[in-house]
């Protein structure tokens, strides 16, 4: 996987599930949460959702005992864009690592564009064909919208949880 993608991914992932860093420089829960809309599910899976209450991205973090599933919904530029990033536990030694774009067309025609990313074999599938290596536009097309996500998420977690003055977090571009 490119260097650039590799380094969203985790930005994206730190950005959805901030507390998976176990840094201290967050504000606690109770002093973010007037800035931020919060609901949970606690039952055959951990399941969250966020979404800022000044912005429409609503981010979902889920986790089972067979995966682990980072996402955000957002609207980039007019379109309607759902980022999924999982990681499927197949046993101890081997984790099947997806990465899945999709967005929709602004015009509700039902058309839309559906990026599945495996980045544990390297194999792309753009809409309905398979590319076994994916070029260098997808690489590009992929890192574009991944920017776009980081920096959404960045509005929903980060900017309401990071204490003031604080910069050593990193934050997207």
């Amino acid at each position: 996987m490119d260097r650039e993608i590799n380094t969203l991914l985790s930005t994206f992932d730190n950005n959805i599930n901030p507390f998976m860093n176990n840094n201290d420089k967050l504000l606690k829960p109770i002093d973010y949460l007037k800035n931020i809309d919060f609901s949970y599910n606690l039952g055959k899976y951990s399941d969250f959702f966020l979404r800022d209450k000044n912005n429409s991205a609503i981010l979902h973090y889920k986790r089972s005992d067979d995966f682990v599933l980072y996402s955000i919904y957002f609207n980039n530029n007019g379109i309607d864009t759902h980022v999924q990033h999982k990681y499927n536990i197949i046993n101890s030694k081997n984790v099947v690592e997806t990465l899945k774009i999709t967005e929709l067309t602004a015009n509700d025609d039902g058309k839309y564009n559906d990026i599945k990313y495996n980045l544990s074999t390297g194999s792309i599938i753009d809409g309905k064909q398979l590319y076994i290596e994916p070029s260098q536009m997808h690489k590009s097309r992929t890192a574009i919208i991944l920017s776009a996500a980081v920096e959404a998420s960045n509005k929903v977690t980060l900017d309401n949880m990071i204490k003031e003055n604080c910069r050593s977090l990193k934050r997207g571009n």
